[in-house]
């Protein structure tokens, strides 16, 4: 029972702390960016509208997809450098055995088993965080670029005033945002 009591005490704290937070604010800004950029895109013409809901329909899934394996990742790599901790703790509460049975040696291998397990679990990290958040900036990046070219595609077609260049650029800036800003939502969120 006190188990239940403890674990519905922590959820109920995680979701006030969630509705408190950053989480909430993020959501509404998403909601706003996306909202405001979308509609004020489709005024300059729709195809600026469809690509910037696109990229940042792209960004918001890719961060779907890959924060859980960046979470995974991460409580890997601190699962292990927690296990090395232990490792020295233990060595070093019994130096003496250690010293008398001359057992450097053998802990001195496991030692450097563990840290190079460490180090693979850290270089898999660096590497999923890396890959993901450099996708989701080519997204938003990319509905900026993409927008641009795109208007004035439409600028030399004479289906956009050359004044809405600065326009659509920064509303697709705003969009962007959106999609950044969702990508911290879910980052907050989505569980490992």
């Amino acid at each position: 029972e006190g188990d239940y009591l403890g674990r519905l005490n922590t959820d109920a704290a995680r979701a006030v702390s969630m509705f408190s937070s950053y989480a909430v604010t993020g959501l509404a800004k998403f909601f706003f960016y996306i909202t405001a950029g979308t509609i004020l895109l489709w005024r300059i013409h729709w195809k600026l509208a469809v690509v910037a809901s696109v990229l940042c329909a792209a960004s918001v899934f890719c961060s779907i997809l890959l924060n859980p394996r960046i979470r995974s990742r991460e409580s890997e790599a601190r699962k292990q450098s927690d296990g090395s901790v232990k490792h020295l703790l233990e060595v070093l509460s019994g130096i003496q055995v250690v010293k008398v049975f001359g057992l450097q040696n053998i802990l001195q291998g496991r030692y450097r088993k563990t840290c190079e397990e460490i180090c693979r679990q850290r270089v898999s990290y660096g590497f999923w965080i890396g890959c993901g958040y450099s996708l989701l900036e080519l997204f938003m990046g990319m509905i900026q670029v993409i927008c641009f070219l795109l208007v004035l595609l439409l600028v030399m077609d004479g289906e956009a005033e050359l004044s809405e260049i600065v326009l659509a650029a920064s509303l697709s800036e705003i969009t962007a945002k959106a999609a950044q800003e969702s990508n911290a939502f879910i980052q907050y969120i989505q569980p490992g």
